[in-house]
């Protein structure tokens, strides 16, 4: 905009203002020398009226002709003790909040950023400025903070609950928005301002983020914890944190050292006092759950530790630590009278009744049958609309997979409550044993402050593995005539936990269907190979063996539903738009024709061992996915259905203690549980330190810990979702075994293609012959009915029911197994599970995935591979 100069005759009026200065007038301390008497004589009332721009020239032309520098003008303004240049002083610093806009409700604010736009060469200086008070004002919200009474900690007195609650994303959010707020804004503009990438790549999906640093013990953990803390340097801190609050998590001990003589979070000593209180109180927090008078269920396990010594010597030596971890779960109580089902009186009546059973109890029935069928159908169609190549594009595919969630089958669902499940802590006991056993049992009954008569009046429900249910029974039959109920252990009611199905089916996945990568491409090994998994195959682990399993699988069905629509390429699969009734009538087709029993036998009747192998781990598969979808809604029906047919699995994988387990679940439910019983017998799941430190501050505290750690995360939208990167990595793995599958003619009619046994010479003096070939690829579910039926079953019976003339006897592991399943890996063997199940990932999934009962059991979340990378 054009800016006018001054008229002549406004010039000659400021001219003979300058004349009239020398002019002596007597200056007051607070009184301006010229007033407006003296300006209405020289100038008059026209200039008042003059546009604001041109009163502004007359003001700056005076300051210039008059020498006066703006830094002396404004000093003069801010620190003249004149009444009426205060109050304009006064005007400009005050804040009106009633103001039309911004920019007029506080004035300094408005210059403040008029320097920065129209200076910008001179920001630094500015900012030069500005830090000392910024830093003032940061040291005076600091010590708010420190002086906030809801954050002053005192470890003896402190709860899970207070924890909790002090730890609460919400709580701490408004008390630094209050007490903070400068710094809360400054803290939120670091964390929360865009980068370049995120500015100019707003559509693009972050990149993951690098794994955190591996979690590190303590220097010395074995330290007396109750040393007092050194002190911090300010003199003048008050009681309460003697840091500025910080929470730390997932970093290692060097870096808490560092953070703490910086003052930026506590020392590793006090949070090593943190753990044991919190274990103290969550144990306590169990205790509660068991003296409220409902139904619970305890459950326990052994944990093993190596104590590896960095030097070896005569006293120095490498160790291992046996102790026993527990915990107390919570059973919901609606609908079921809790002094019927925890009836000591009413569970004794019935041992032994298993004896009526017969084989038939153990066969799948035609109900079964049915329901399996329409189960498999749900998850195939689940599986194609959820996976196949382009299907988020599908029109309805939010809607096609409600309706199939519809339509998949329910048996005896438990009600939907969350699983309330408490900690117990670490017990200095080896339960591997018998001995071991009855004495965890003893422990947990001091612990939990009852007295013997108390804890062994009633039925209490005992969760473990296998072994621990079979140490309990054998441990009976030696007790049997022993002087009360508590060491007789009549009060104990074993079951094993779901989880530990799972990883013994995977192991039973691995072992049939694992085979050799050159001799049969439709082989687990093949497909590991195909999709680089470089997870050691001498040391497998449950989420790896999982993750190859379900990727398997998924694949298969994919390169199916392309051989059955007439599509040759990956690239036509992306371009396929199905209705409902499309993936309807395709899932039904694929579960009778490559998912069956009947199946596979059509090609074995053809020598395709390819295909039947391939049938039969679909069908495997399947069912490992509908105990999975199961345990996740907490079915029982569902549960028992699927035991009724691994029952026969195991047995024909040489896996006889499962096999065993499953038998136990079946005949037991049908002849020696009471019905409040079984309306709640399955429930929802969810180096360098000593036993004492573990069992003060072991798992009791990590779990409360996990429990705040999901609090914050959820609360700031970052819990454990899948990554995209992951699953582009999944869809490429997805194209590798399709084309692979193409390229082999899986899935496009039948020829000979044997897969053969190893052969086995006989053993012994005189001339060895060779056994007759056979194939490799048996149907488990038809061998393990043969062996069942031929005297297996009436061993089991002999072996387990209870005879009240000599009690339980003894239960003998079975070691037989069959060699056509042998691979040459470690999968071969039966005696035991080689899959380890350590690692984080193992255990535990990923809740906020689409498909939420992929990870019930554990195992990571849908798209991750499982391995481990050190």
């Amino acid at each position: 905009m054009h800016t006018s100069s001054p008229s002549l005759s406004e010039v000659s009026v400021v001219l003979h203002i300058f004349d009239c200065v020398h002019t002596q007038i007597k200056m007051g301390d607070d009184v301006l020398a010229y007033g407006d008497a003296f300006w209405q004589e020289k100038i008059g009332n026209d200039m008042k009226y003059l546009p604001l721009q041109q009163k502004q020239h007359a003001i700056f032309s005076l300051l210039v002709y008059l020498q006066v520098s703006l830094l002396q003008f404004l000093t003069f303004t801010f620190t003249s003790p004149i009444h009426a240049v205060r109050m304009r002083a006064g005007r400009f610093v005050s804040y009106i909040p009633s103001a039309r806009d911004d920019e007029n409700k506080f004035a300094p604010a408005t210059l403040l950023r008029l320097w920065y736009k129209s200076f910008p060469k001179q920001t630094n200086h500015l900012d030069n400025m500005i830090k000392p008070y910024a830093e003032e004002m940061v040291k005076k919200e600091s010590d708010q903070l420190i002086e906030e009474k809801s954050f002053q900690l005192k470890l003896r007195t402190l709860t899970l609950r207070s924890i909790r609650e002090l730890l609460s994303p919400q709580k701490i959010l408004e008390k630094y928005q209050s007490l903070a707020p400068f710094t809360w804004s400054l803290l939120y503009s670091f964390a929360a301002a865009p980068n370049r990438y995120r500015m100019y790549n707003l559509t693009k999906s972050d990149e993951d983020q690098k794994d955190a640093e591996n979690d590190d013990w303590d220097d010395d953990p074995n330290l007396a914890d109750d040393e007092p803390e050194s002190k911090w340097d300010r003199s003048d801190i008050p009681k309460g944190f003697s840091r500025n609050p910080a929470l730390v998590n997932g970093t290692s001990s060097r870096v808490m050292t560092v953070l703490s003589n910086i003052g930026l979070c506590v020392s590793g000593r006090t949070v090593e006092r943190l753990k044991k209180r919190i274990s103290e109180d969550a144990i306590g927090f169990a205790i509660e759950l068991v003296t409220s008078g409902g139904l619970f269920a305890t459950v326990f396990d052994n944990i093993n530790i190596y104590l590896r010594k960095f030097q070896q010597r005569i006293t120095n030596q490498n160790s291992m630590i046996h102790a026993t971890n527990c915990a107390n779960i919570g059973i919901d109580g609606d609908g079921v009278d809790a002094a019927a089902a925890e009836d000591l009186k009413s569970k004794l009546s019935m041992r032994g009744k298993r004896s009526q059973a017969s084989f038939n109890d153990l066969v799948p029935t035609p109900s079964d049958d049915e329901h399996i069928r329409k189960a498999f159908r749900c998850i195939i169609a689940e599986f194609i609309v959820r996976y196949t190549p382009g299907s988020k594009k599908w029109d309805g595919r939010g809607e096609m997979l409600v309706k199939i969630e519809g339509e998949m089958p329910t048996d005896r669902p438990l009600p939907p409550k969350k699983t309330d499940a408490r900690p117990f802590g670490v017990f200095d006991v080896n339960e591997g044993s018998k001995k071991g056993l009855v004495k965890v049992l003893e422990t947990i009954c001091e612990r939990m402050q009852l007295t013997w008569q108390a804890w062994s009046s009633k039925t209490r429900l005992i969760l473990g593995d296998w072994l621990t249910s079979n140490n309990l029974r054998a441990a009976r039959l030696h007790r049997a005539d022993d002087i009360n109920a508590m060491e007789r252990l009549e009060y104990a009611e074993e079951f094993s936990m779901l989880w530990h199905y799972a990883l013994q089916n995977t192991h039973l996945l691995m072992r049939a269907h694992y085979g050799h990568a050159v001799l049969d491409p439709t082989s687990l090994a093949a497909h590991k190979g195909l999709l680089g998994r470089v997870w050691d195959a001498s040391k497998p682990n449950y989420a790896a063996a999982k993750s190859l399993v379900r990727h398997s699988l998924i694949a298969r069905l994919l390169h199916i539903t392309m051989v059955k629509k007439g599509l040759r390429r990956w690239s036509d699969l992306q371009k396929w738009h199905p209705t409902l009734d499309d993936i309807w009538d395709l899932s039904k087709d694929i579960c009778e024709n490559h998912a069956s029993s009947s199946a596979a036998e059509e090609m074995k009747k053809h020598d395709d061992d390819w295909h039947a192998h391939d049938i039969l781990f679909i069908r495997d598969a399947l069912f490992f996915c509908e105990f999975e979808q199961a345990v996740a809604y907490a079915d029982a029906g569902r549960v028992l259905r699927v035991l009724s047919f691994w029952c026969f699995a195991f047995r024909g994988a040489g896996q006889h203690n499962y096999a065993r387990e499953c038998a136990e679940v079946i005949l037991k439910w049908k002849y020696e549980l009471t019905d409040d019983l079984r309306k709640r017998v399955f429930i929802a799941q969810g180096s360098g330190v000593t036993i004492k430190y573990i069992i003060e501050k072991g798992s009791a505290c990590v779990e409360a810990f996990r429990d705040i750690t999901h609090l914050v995360a959820t609360f700031f939208s970052d819990s454990n979702a899948p990554r995209r990167s992951k699953e582009i990595a999944f869809a490429e793995d997805m194209r590798v075994l399709v084309e692979d599958m193409e390229k082999h003619g899986i899935h496009r009619g039948t020829k000979a293609r044997m897969v053969m046994a190893p052969t086995k010479q006989s053993s012994g003096k005189g001339k060895k012959t060779k056994t007759e070939p056979k194939s490799a690829i048996i149907d488990i579910h038809v061998a393990g009915a043969e062996a069942w039926q031929h005297g297996k079953f009436t061993e089991y019976i002999n072996a387990t029911a209870y005879d009240p003339a000599v009690g339980y006897p003894i239960t003998d592991v079975e070691k037989e197994s069959t060699t056509l399943l042998n691979s040459d890996s470690v999968f071969d063997t039966n005696e035991e599970n080689p899959i380890d199940h350590d690692a984080y990932e193992d255990v535990y999934g990923d809740e906020g995935s689409a498909a939420s009962w992929v990870t019930s059991l554990g195992g990571g979340e849908e798209f991750a591979t499982g391995e481990i990378v050190v």
